[in-house]
C-alpha cells in the first residue's frame, strides 16, 4: 500500500521527492537540435558562400519556446537574393526539440522511480521489520 497509517513511508517519500525533482529538470531542460545558416556573396565573382553549422543541447523551456519559428535562409529565396546583391550577410537560425530524447530521459526517470519506489523501499521495510523482530526477542 502507498499509505500506512495515514502517512506515507519515508522511503517512498523520499523516492518521490527525488524522482519527481528530475522529472521536472528533464522537463524544464529540454534538449534541442540547431542548425545556424550563413549565406554571403563575394563581391568580385558574385559567388554566394552557405555556410552550415549544427549544434545542441539543452536549453530552458521557456528559452525554447521563445525562440522564432523561422526557417533557414536558402539562396533561392527572392529576399535573399536581393539582400546578397547589396553585400550584406544573410544569418538565420532553427532550433528544433529533440522529443525521442526527452520522452527517453522522463521514460527512464518514470523505470527507475518506479523500481526503487515498489522494490528497494519494500526491501528496507521487510529488513527493518526482521531486525525488529529479533530485538523484540523473537525465536532462538
Amino acid at each position: 500500500m502507498l499509505y500506512e497509517g495515514g502517512s506515507m513511508n519515508p522511503c517512498r517519500r523520499r523516492t518521490l521527492y527525488v524522482f519527481g525533482g528530475l522529472a521536472c529538470l528533464a522537463a524544464l531542460f529540454v534538449p534541442y537540435r540547431s542548425t545556424h545558416v550563413t549565406l554571403n556573396r563575394d563581391p568580385e565573382t558574385n559567388t554566394v558562400w552557405k555556410r552550415t553549422h549544427r549544434g545542441g543541447g539543452y536549453m530552458f523551456l521557456l528559452h525554447y519556446l521563445g525562440r522564432p519559428r523561422e526557417r533557414p535562409a536558402d539562396a533561392f529565396d527572392l529576399e535573399v537574393r536581393e539582400a546578397l546583391r547589396r553585400a550584406s550577410d544573410i544569418r538565420s537560425s532553427r532550433y528544433e526539440l529533440k522529443t525521442r530524447l526527452l520522452a527517453a530521459e522522463l521514460a527512464a526517470i518514470a523505470f527507475l522511480a518506479t523500481y526503487d519506489f515498489v522494490f528497494l523501499c519494500r526491501r528496507k521495510r521487510r529488513s527493518a521489520a526482521e531486525t525488529t523482530g529479533d530485538l523484540q526477542g523473537g525465536p532462538g
